[in-house]
């Protein structure tokens, strides 16, 4: 019953002789009242409640052990050291815990009747064996899909909706024009005739290849078209290559040009600066470029002579101008002016231009003590004369266009033409029919000596002429030199 407790709870103070059914009850045990004390503890009550601790009883506590001795304490001395601490006597064991009780067995149920056992559950009994389970039978075979029906026919589609209005009208050509199609009068074509038509105002663009790279197209057909910017030209694919399909007129102006002085061609000729402009096309032009003459040499007191000027620079050949880049600087250069005494040569002339074409001017003629000067063709002088081509009063080397100044008393300056002259004329300049008549340019100038005073006249300009050398023998205390002509540049090419 829930209000007693098992006789486990006093196995210290009660003892059950399972054969005999006697209890034993322990000195500290009593029962009073109808209670059982444990000591003074009623542990349970009359009514058979537990009194006892909630823990259960606690078996005698063992009796403590002494305390150790504690040591004597030290003898004070004069502020000495102190004494060594007494050392801590040892600590009594502990007295040996008393034994817990061991449990009891579980009594009969008291003061109720004691409640019979319940019989023992017997064994259950072992299960049969399953019988074995009977074999599958065969599945049987799937039946066969019965044919698929014809699909029903399709129902007629609907009529197609009107086609809006294209832009442009019939055979014209039509095109994107901003989102829309759209046709022009001036692009058509006629599939009755099979013919391309381009109105008025309207262009037709081809791709542009240099020659190269025209050379390195591949799959190309017959009948292809393409511009070649490296020779200014249409060109046509045929069986034998490629051929000028529509040859770009060559268009130039600049100078006076004249097209009757020379059969069959245009002359540009040039008598102060400007520009050749090649506006359409190429070709092949021939040039004759003709820097300014220089001045001669002056002559003072009876003292000395003057020295003829050298002639400008003179070059003439053919190059190749086109379109691209189409403009062509041209500068005539002008002539130098005569040394009015014997005291500095006469002035270099200045050179000609014509593109990547360059004529020097003439270098000054000597006088009196004054060495001749370098040019396209060097000035005379002495005690020596100027070297031709030169960059005008320098030493620095040009393609050759001219010769050296004449080298001792009375040379003349050096001329195109040939070496200096000596005691004479200066060296002859050259003809040139370029423009239809034949005309001889850059001449050098002459010396003093030899001649009567109008030797120093100037000399023509667009001549490229050296001046001649001012003074002969008793002409007076001063002399000046003549100035040399200015230069020219002329630019021919045939129409056809």
């Amino acid at each position: 019953m829930s209000n007693n407790r098992e006789l486990s709870e006093f196995a210290d103070y009660l003892t059950v002789d399972d054969t005999t059914k006697n209890v034993g009850i322990g000195t500290t045990l009593k029962i009073s009242a109808g209670g059982i004390f444990v000591a003074n503890t009623e542990v349970i009550r009359p009514d058979g409640t537990w009194g006892g601790p909630n823990s259960g009883l606690v078996g005698a506590q063992g009796a403590q052990g002494a305390v150790g001795a504690q040591g004597d304490a030290g003898t004070d001395g004069a502020q000495g050291a102190v004494g060594a601490q007494g050392a801590v006597g040892a600590q009594g064991d502990v007295g040996a815990q008393g034994a817990v009780g061991a449990q009891g067995s579980q009594g009969a149920q008291g003061f109720q009747g004691r409640q019979g056992a319940v019989g023992a559950q017997g064994a259950q009994g072992a299960t049969g064996a399953q019988g074995s389970a009977g074999a599958q039978g065969n599945q049987g075979r799937q039946g066969a899909t019965g044919a698929q029906g014809a699909t029903g026919a399709q129902g007629a589609s609907g009529a197609q909706g009107a086609t809006g209005p294209v832009g442009g009208s019939n055979t014209q050509i039509l095109f994107n024009d901003g989102g829309s199609t759209g046709g022009d009068a001036g692009l058509t074509f006629n599939k009755t005739t099979n013919k391309f038509g381009l109105g008025d105002q309207h262009r037709l663009g081809t791709g542009t290849f240099t020659t190269a790279q025209r050379d390195a197209l591949t799959g190309v057909s017959n009948g292809e078209m393409i511009y070649n910017t490296t020779t200014d030209q249409l060109e046509v694919y045929s069986p034998g290559g490629w051929i000028v399909g529509a040859a770009i007129p060559f268009v130039a102006t600049g100078g006076t040009v004249d097209t009757t002085s020379r059969t069959g061609y245009n002359v540009h000729t040039f008598t102060s600066p400007g520009t050749f402009t090649v506006s359409s096309g190429s070709k092949d032009v021939e040039y004759l470029v003709v820097g300014g003459g220089a001045g001669g040499g002056g002559y003072t007191n009876f003292v000395g002579y003057g020295w003829g000027g050298g002639a400008g620079g003179y070059r003439t050949s053919t190059t190749s101008v086109n379109s691209s880049p189409g403009s062509y600087t041209v500068t005539v250069g002008g002539g130098g002016a005569g040394s009015p005494n014997g005291n500095s040569p006469g002035s270099n002339g200045s050179a000609s231009v014509f593109g990547p074409i360059t004529s020097q001017g003439g270098g000054g003629g000597g006088s009196s003590g004054n060495a001749g000067q370098n040019g396209g063709s060097g000035g005379g002088g002495q005690p020596t004369a100027g070297f031709g081509n030169r960059v005008a009063g320098t030493t620095t080397p040009v393609p050759s266009q001219g010769y050296d100044g004449g080298p001792t008393t009375g040379g003349g300056a050096g001329g195109a033409g040939s070496g200096p002259g000596f005691n004479l004329a200066g060296g002859p300049g050259l003809p040139s029919s370029i423009n239809g008549t034949n005309v001889t340019r850059a001449a050098g100038g002459r010396s003093a000596p030899g001649g009567p005073p109008g030797l120093q006249s100037p000399q023509p300009d667009n001549s490229g002429n050296g001046g001649g050398g001012g003074g002969y023998p008793g002409s007076g205390p001063n002399r000046a030199g003549a100035n040399g002509g200015s230069g020219i540049v002329i630019i021919a090419y045939p129409t056809a």
